[in-house]
């Protein structure tokens, strides 16, 4: 597996929008040595979308990807463009491709050979997925998660 080293992301379990925030500890920030960080980024960016997928006008995307040199269009996820919908069986498919789509660019770059999410309701407007990476020494790791669920259309 490729060395990597960032600055460490977390979802605090409080935090009901969403948002990642920079662990620091002794006075300095913590350092991920692993794909954490960038499967939060993956899963919790939002991916841009054509202007008949926007939002109320709202493409989504980062300002600094084209930047880097990066299509703005395989970056992030577009799970940001259900959260409105009702929590069925549809939105849970949507939900598992558009998780799967966000770690597309770590199959390409020969970091996993595989991902799958499975998502299921777990409850009145909640949600828990379990995401699968198989990495190229055919070991795998699975994050589970909750989302709550305010979508009603």
């Amino acid at each position: 597996m490729t060395d990597f080293r960032d600055i460490q992301l977390f979802l605090d379990e409080f935090n009901t929008q969403g948002w990642l925030d920079i662990r620091v500890g002794d006075n300095d920030f913590v350092i991920d040595e692993s794909l954490i960080t960038s499967d939060l980024i993956s899963e919790h960016s939002d991916r841009r979308v054509s202007k008949n997928e926007a939002q109320q006008g709202y493409q989504g995307g980062w300002w600094a990807t084209e930047i880097m040199g990066i299509d703005p269009k395989t970056w992030g996820s577009k799970r940001w463009t259900i959260y409105s919908r009702r929590l069925d069986k549809n939105t849970l498919r949507l939900w598992e491709q558009y998780t799967e789509d966000a770690y597309k660019w770590q199959i390409d770059e020969g970091l996993i050979t595989e991902v799958a999410c499975v998502a299921e309701i777990a409850g009145v407007n909640r949600m828990k997925y379990t995401v699968t990476k198989t990495y190229p020494d055919r070991s795998s790791s699975k994050t589970q998660s909750s989302v709550l669920w305010e979508g009603t259309r």
